[in-house]
């Protein structure tokens, strides 16, 4: 018995990949076997046994792998939603932030300018620009999260350096576009920094404003000036689509910023842009 488990274990040490029908060893050359039938079939099923027994446990080593590859994506994937789910301004806050900025002298300047029919840029030296500019940026910064200020100011960056190409399409921002309101347009201030690198709202949307400005006031509204602003924008608008949107969403997602690109408005763009870099 000690010998015949002596032969087995032998046997169980050779490359046997399997057995012929007479009983000859398939792979492992060069090896001679002098082992009865009994023993080879032993020896092989021991050997087949340990193949299946490894490659189980490799089958549950990969599964264990690639669950955990697929746990971790899915906490990454949540956390990366976390950080880029929009931040969504409660009204009451954006509109107290929007009489701060309509009360700053700079804004009654511009808006006078505006309404006089001069452009906004006109006047105004680059260091008072960049003046205009810092301190829209620091009234940001005391409102919102430093992540979200960052976020907000990134893009800025990158729709000022957009709006300086020859396409005009990067000159027009419009506040529908989710990704746009959500970091820039629904900040009065960055409405603020926009105006004063030269970007203007249509006539229709400075009625939408001045009717969401009345309509959202602390004091009753002026319904004769309200009803007036509502003639005045129907005779404004271009498509019936236009009027369906209005039902549908603020008025304040309506609006459209356009660059003109004239050669003052890119003064102000790149002074602007200047600013906002180094700030």
């Amino acid at each position: 018995l000690d010998q015949k488990a002596a032969r087995v274990a032998a046997a169980g040490r050779r490359p046997v990949n399997g057995t012929a029908p007479t009983g000859e060893v398939l792979g492992g050359e060069g090896v001679e076997v002098t082992m009865d039938p009994e023993d080879l079939r032993e020896a092989r099923l021991q050997h087949l046994e340990r193949q299946q027994a490894e490659r189980r446990a490799a089958e549950r080593s990969a599964k264990d792998a690639v669950a955990a590859v697929q746990q971790e994506a899915s906490a990454v994937a949540r956390r990366e939603d976390e950080v880029k789910a929009p931040l969504v301004v409660p009204p009451e806050e954006r509109q107290a932030a929007a009489r701060a900025v309509a009360e700053l002298p700079m804004t009654r300047r511009r808006h006078e300018t505006s309404a006089s029919g001069g452009a906004s840029s006109d006047s105004v030296s680059t260091e008072e620009i960049a003046e205009q500019t810092v301190m829209l940026l620091d009234m940001l910064a005391e409102r919102l999260e430093k992540e979200q200020v960052e976020g907000s100011v990134k893009l800025l960056r990158t729709v000022l350096r957009n709006a300086m190409k020859d396409d005009p399409k990067y000159r027009q921002l419009k506040a529908l576009n989710d990704k746009l309101w959500a970091a820039l347009l629904q900040h009065p201030e960055l409405c603020a920094v926009l105006e004063v690198a030269g970007f203007q709202l249509s006539e229709a949307d400075r009625i939408r404003a001045d009717l969401q400005e009345h309509l959202d006031g602390g004091t009753p509204p002026n319904h004769s000036k309200v009803k007036w602003l509502m003639s005045r924008l129907e005779a404004l608008q271009t498509s019936p689509s236009t009027t369906l949107a209005l039902r549908k969403v603020d008025l304040e997602r309506i609006a459209t910023f356009v660059h003109d690109g004239s050669s003052e408005g890119s003064e102000a763009l790149a002074a602007v842009l200047e600013a906002t870099s180094g700030w």
